[in-house]
């Protein structure tokens, strides 16, 4: 009995995998690239072009663990068995967006995301986005200043921000420099 239950599932699994493949189910991403005008700014802030490559990833501990600078000279070495492909877009201009679909092996459970920034010193060059196989992955990409993330990040970022801007603006207080004065005297003796 156990071993007709075991063979029944083992069917199964496979069936579902075969299915899969038959009806075409391919794993892919689609990149919504929004370029800020203010990218890549040079050594006098004026905005420059930007390239980005994309790294498509077995597994996502090396990527995570990597610098700009290493990934930049010599990804294949850093990266090693966990590397699968790599493909470099074509160059985006300030102000640019641009949709980039990329089909993508079953092996792929992440890509890795690498913005060369003139000034990568100071740079948050690199992103790490989790793959689905047998899916469209779909992600909104924003490159700002020196920054690459995801766009419903720094909408939240740009969000907070602004309450925070608001929220200190309902705590400021006008008072007449009388009342100035008066509270300036009494905070010297002590009373309030």
């Amino acid at each position: 009995m156990k071993l007709v239950l075991i063979a029944a599932l083992a069917i199964t699994v496979a069936a579902c995998q075969t299915t899969r493949r038959t009806l075409n189910f391919d794993t892919s991403v689609t990149l919504d690239i929004d370029i800020e005008h203010n990218v890549n700014p040079d050594s006098d802030g004026r905005a420059s072009p930007v390239v980005v490559r994309v790294f498509m990833l077995a597994d996502d501990r090396q990527f995570s663990r990597e610098e700009f600078l290493n990934l930049y000279e010599n990804a294949e070495s850093r990266l090693g068995k966990d590397l699968l492909d790599t493909v470099i877009l074509k160059e985006f201009a300030p102000g640019e967006q641009r949709v980039e679909e990329l089909s993508l092996t079953p092996e792929v459970r992440y890509i890795g995301l690498l913005a060369e920034f003139v000034q990568y010193r100071r740079a948050e060059a690199l992103m790490l986005l989790p793959i689905t196989e047998y899916k469209k992955n779909t992600y909104g990409i924003t490159l700002e200043g020196t920054r690459i993330a995801s766009t419903q990040a720094l909408d939240m970022r740009r969000r907070t921000a602004e309450k925070i801007r608001d929220e200190s603006k309902e705590a400021t207080v006008t008072i007449s420099s009388a009342e100035y004065e008066r509270l300036r005297e009494l905070q010297k003796t002590g009373k309030r």
